[in-house]
């Protein structure tokens, strides 16, 4: 695979993008499967960033909120018709097809479709397969709202973007995210799953990359 390069940005700035910078790649990563675009998207993602930050209310929780909320739906603008899916690995559990992040193509023409709030619920569902409790309080949204628009997605006529007929159950595969090795609810299926173990292991893996070459 060709390596991907990195821009710095300069100054005081760069401190920022190794705090940050991460974060953005592996959202546009999960959705693009695509690490060079993935890098792109993630420059890209930080200078809309850095103007944003100059808004007096930005805090830690509105800073995951614009993560999430603009980079899925700027990372979703980016994935063309004509990518060819992914090879290797298990099928994806939903739709026919899929880039290398896991999403088949048809379910990204779909999630483009809908608005900003609904593209991130979708894809922290259905990519980072979070609850609906843990998605309302990663975005500042209420559960019932999350549940509401998961309902609503998995109604729609040809969905097959929420394959388990919405949040009724919150029966979701348990989160991948290496974050959730640390969460004593997951730690005992983790330990046990080897589908969760190769995911965190090769997030581990892209984020240590990651962070090696945007160091300041």
């Amino acid at each position: 695979m060709m390596e991907a390069a990195v821009t710095l940005p300069a100054g005081p700035s760069a401190g920022l993008f190794a705090e940050l910078g991460g974060a953005m790649f592996l959202r546009a990563l999960r959705i693009l499967g695509d690490e060079a675009a993935a890098v792109r998207c993630a420059e890209t993602l930080f200078v809309r960033f850095v103007v944003y930050a100059e808004a007096p209310a930005l805090n830690e929780r509105t800073r995951w909120n614009w993560i999430y909320r603009v980079g899925t739906s700027y990372a979703l603008r980016q994935v063309s018709g004509d990518v060819q899916p992914g090879g290797g690995g298990e099928a994806a559990p939903w739709g026919q097809g899929r880039t290398r992040g896991g999403v088949s193509l048809p379910d990204i023409k779909a999630l483009r479709r809908m608005d900003e709030a609904t593209q991130s619920i979708l894809v922290l569902w259905v990519l980072e397969r979070l609850s609906a409790n843990e998605i309302a309080e990663v975005l500042g949204l209420s559960e019932k709202l999350v549940r509401q628009r998961l309902d609503a997605a998995a109604s729609a006529p040809g969905s097959s973007v929420i394959p388990d007929g919405g949040a009724a159950g919150d029966a979701a595969h348990p989160s991948s995210l290496a974050l959730n090795r640390d969460r004593t609810d997951h730690v005992a299926h983790i330990e046990g799953c080897a589908q969760c173990r190769a995911e965190i292991d090769e997030t581990e893996r892209l984020a240590a990359r990651f962070a090696r070459e945007v160091a300041p």
